[in-house]
C-alpha cells in the first residue's frame, strides 16, 4: 500500500472538511467500504481491501444510549428519542497507526503486509487492519 497516497488521501477529508454517509462490509465480506464527501465536493468510495480486523464503538454519550428507542413494526416509526444520523462528521477523522500490533500480527502470520488504521468521526469510532486501499468516484 502506498501509505503516502493513504495519508494525503485522509488529510482532504479529516477534521471539518469531511463526512461519511454509508459504511461496512461489502457483499463479499472481504472489504470494508465508506462512502465519504468532501465538503461541497461529489461523494468518493474508499475501499479497504482485505479488512480482516473491525472495531467498532459508538462515540454516544450514556445519556444518549440511555435513550435507545424501540421500533413499531406495524406503525413502521420510532417511538422514544432517535439518535441515529443520516451522515456523521469525521472529526478527528481517519489516521495510519504506525507499528500496530495487530497489523504486525497479521503480516507476520500471512507474509503480506497489513496496515491499521483508525476512522473516528462525531457518532462512531472504528479501529481496523486492513491489506491495501482504493478511492473512486462514486457512480
Amino acid at each position: 500500500m502506498d501509505e503516502k497516497a493513504f495519508l494525503a488521501m485522509a488529510e482532504r477529508f479529516n477534521g471539518d472538511r469531511g463526512a461519511v454517509y454509508v459504511h461496512g462490509f461489502n457483499d463479499l465480506q472481504r472489504d470494508y467500504v465508506l462512502e465519504l464527501e468532501e465538503r461541497g465536493g461529489d461523494r468518493e468510495v474508499l475501499t479497504l481491501i482485505g479488512c480482516v480486523e473491525l472495531q467498532y464503538r459508538s462515540a454516544l454519550s450514556q445519556s444518549g444510549l440511555g435513550s435507545i428507542p424501540s421500533w413499531d413494526q406495524d406503525q413502521n416509526e420510532v417511538r422514544g428519542y432517535d439518535w441515529s444520523v443520516r451522515w456523521a462528521d469525521l472529526y478527528p477523522g481517519i489516521k495510519l497507526i504506525q507499528g500496530g500490533s495487530r497489523a504486525e500480527f497479521w503480516s507476520r502470520h500471512t507474509g503480506a503486509r497489513f496496515h491499521e488504521a483508525t476512522i473516528e468521526g462525531n457518532v462512531f469510532s472504528i479501529r481496523l487492519v486492513f491489506f491495501d486501499f482504493t478511492l473512486k468516484a462514486k457512480d
